[in-house]
């Protein structure tokens, strides 16, 4: 946990994309930076599983989704394509 006067940072472990992948949720915000676990915005309403590494793990994804799904977020920062309300 990382205190900052208006954060209050968190570091969740989201493999899956890779294996050492990370999120950074800010509670207090109710914002999370998760950079490409998500995976790559297609259109709209459309996001596409980023499989093209040749780490990727179709469970730890699942798994990182599942941990993301569970947060109490108004924000979502994705890596390359912005941000999500």
């Amino acid at each position: 946990m990382i205190r900052i006067t208006l954060l209050s940072l968190e570091i969740i472990k989201t493999p899956g994309h890779m294996p050492d992948h990370i999120a950074v949720y800010d509670k207090k915000n109710k914002t999370a930076f998760v950079g490409d676990t998500p995976g790559i915005h297609w259109f709209t309403d459309l996001y596409v599983c980023n499989s093209n590494s040749p780490y990727w793990s179709e469970k730890d994804y699942l798994e990182s989704i599942k941990k993301l799904k569970s947060l109490d977020l108004d924000f979502l920062c994705i890596a390359h394509f912005g941000v999500l309300t």
